[in-house]
């Protein structure tokens, strides 16, 4: 797989595509399931942990990923579906919040690659699933459904998103998504530095290069009609303001929501 040189950004981003599959075609049909990128951020898990201690301060971008388990802090024992969830971090984060007292169950459901990469870090308590059914079945029970920029990344956004409503967690958690007040799904092409997936710096052994994947922007409309349909929606937050807009539409805002089952 063949990336342009990191110090130009490519042409094939930020342009509208027909669909998600001519869009993954021009990213060499690979996208995020390259796996240079997930064993990287696997590996930048691994420092990452060894990182965050009790006496260590915690950078303010992680802030939203503990909003989200605040139902938990007096609970003794946790289940999570962690949709997109990478290399672990947010169970590293959770590990670290709720503490040794509570029991935490943490199923993430990534991409083969992923699933493959994470294999080294994966034990009784943190899990790699390719299928949402097959992550909810190990876990028979789940309290809360997390998904941190994610839902864009998939081939039909809100057909994975009425997947995850579908196991009617108690809570799900929706964040780092991207969104615009149009009225039509936008498809277009992402780039991104491989240093900047996954926490903290890139692991000496790798280069850095450019990264290309779809991204869908989805109208906040839509995404707001089917969560109600089974959960109310108890706080949403406008997490970033757009920076990008495509034929005049600001169309990567960034958005939270946090809803509770009906």
């Amino acid at each position: 797989m063949t990336y342009q040189n990191h110090n130009s950004i490519s042409y094939l981003a930020n342009k509208i595509y027909s669909d998600y599959d001519e869009a993954l075609n021009a990213c060499n049909g690979i996208g995020y399931s390259y796996q240079k990128l997930t064993d990287a951020v696997v590996k930048k898990n691994l420092i990452a942990r060894q990182s965050v201690t009790q006496e260590s301060f915690l950078s303010g971008d992680v802030s939203r990923t503990i909003l989200g388990l605040g139902f938990a802090f007096n609970l003794s024992s946790v289940r999570v579906l962690d949709f997109g969830g990478g290399g672990g971090y947010h169970y590293t984060l959770a590990k670290h919040v709720l503490g040794d007292k509570c029991e935490i169950k943490w199923n993430i459901v990534e991409t083969d690659s992923m699933c493959k990469s994470g294999a080294i870090i994966a034990d009784q308590s943190l899990k790699f699933f390719s299928d949402i059914n097959t992550a909810f079945t190990d876990l028979g029970e789940i309290d809360l459904i997390l998904t941190s920029s994610a839902l864009q990344y998939c081939s039909d956004p809100l057909l994975y998103l009425r997947n995850l409503l579908d196991i009617s967690a108690r809570y799900i958690y929706i964040t780092r998504t991207p969104l615009h007040s149009g009225d039509k799904k936008i498809i277009s092409i992402q780039s991104s530095m491989l240093s900047e997936n996954g926490p903290g710096s890139l692991p000496s052994d790798y280069e850095d290069q450019e990264i290309l994947y779809p991204i869908s922007y989805i109208p906040i409309f839509e995404i707001e009609r089917i969560i109600k349909e089974k959960y109310q929606i108890k706080f949403k937050i406008k997490e970033e303001s757009a920076n990008l807009f495509i034929e005049n539409i600001p169309v990567n805002e960034y958005f939270g929501y946090f809803c509770e089952l009906k």
